[in-house]
């Protein structure tokens, strides 16, 4: 029988917290769902613990792939993904026992296209939960329409934690952009813009872990690129769909300048190394000028002609004031 959930858990070098995540799955108090697991070319024990596991519960299914990146994962997790609903979980996480049964029952009391519940932030290396990281403007009510809908994605641009319907998912063509991190910030955008129907279940029933040293989300310098390349590339699937209103190009002009601003914290030579691609992105602002507000065309103005055509000592100055 087709499951009402399907759990999505691309895997990388993840053996050391392989077995909590899958326990806290297993445990759940809602029965009728599937786990789907994408080894994306782990270099551990990974594959032999989902393995071993999946001998032992038919409910877990092992895919294997060459490491293509996280991303990649996530897009073959959603094409074999067979439930109603499907729900994102890192492998180095774990869930709540009723996780998916809380996710679930509102989601379909609501009819919600995107479901979302509160976490908890664990860290990793004090071994406890510092903070309620959901206590803050995270998750503020999402108030209908467009313009609030994109800047609630880019605020809560993570992918777990929530519950998406997956025929939606289907129809309106939302995915990951293959070959970068930060793939999170694209999907999310997207899922939270296009959303026909919102729903936020105020319990904190997520565990994300923070500190984990395997983690790409360490690694600045691909962050910055993968920030980028997926704002860029939601500004040309809305667009695409034509969705690209001015007040939603301006949103997303605001984010490219602060995508953009981060490559100012790396050292110079890897500055340089970047300059092609951040100025490509000045380029496509300013090719782009005349679809934005008449706020966001003087912040192109301001912005873009006072940068110049290299990265020099004020181009990150003027950027910063700007944006």
């Amino acid at each position: 029988m087709t499951p009402e959930i399907s759990v999505l858990i691309p895997v990388y070098n993840a053996e050391k917290y392989l077995l909590q995540c899958l326990r806290s799955l297993q445990e759940q108090t809602f029965s009728d769902f599937e786990i789907i697991c994408v080894d994306d070319g782990s270099i551990d024990d990974s594959y032999t613990i989902i393995q071993k596991a999946a001998l032992k519960d038919s409910r877990i299914r092992l895919l294997e792939q060459t490491n293509q990146g996280v991303a990649a994962a996530r897009n073959r997790l959603l094409s074999e993904a067979a439930g109603k609903y499907v729900t994102f979980v890192d492998a180095d996480d774990w869930v709540a026992p009723d996780y998916l049964a809380e996710l679930y029952y509102r989601a379909e009391q609501e009819k919600a296209d995107l479901t979302r519940c509160f976490f908890f932030q664990y860290d990793q290396t004090k071994q406890c939960c510092v903070r309620l990281a959901c206590s803050s403007k995270l998750y503020a009510p999402v108030a209908e329409g467009s313009l609030s809908q994109l800047r609630t994605g880019l605020y809560d641009s993570v992918v777990w934690g929530k519950l998406y319907r997956r025929a939606w998912l289907r129809a309106q063509d939302i995915h990951f952009l293959n070959g970068y991190v930060a793939e999170d910030a694209g999907f999310s955008v997207l899922a939270f813009f296009l959303a026909g129907k919102i729903s936020t279940l105020k319990k904190q029933l997520y565990f994300y872990r923070k500190g984990n040293p395997q983690t790409i989300t360490q690694n600045s310098e691909k962050m910055y690129v993968g920030m980028l390349k997926n704002h860029l590339f939601v500004w040309d699937e809305i667009q695409r769909r034509g969705r690209l209103h001015s007040s939603v190009a301006c949103e997303l002009q605001r984010r490219l300048i602060g995508d953009i601003c981060r490559f100012r914290k790396l050292p110079t030579e890897k500055i340089r190394e970047y300059e092609e691609l951040v100025m490509q992105t000045v380029q496509f602002l300013r090719a782009r000028r005349n679809l934005l507000c008449l706020r966001g065309r003087f912040r192109n103005y301001c912005v873009l002609g006072l940068a110049g055509k290299h990265i020099n000592k004020w181009f990150f100055f003027w950027m910063k004031v700007f944006r």
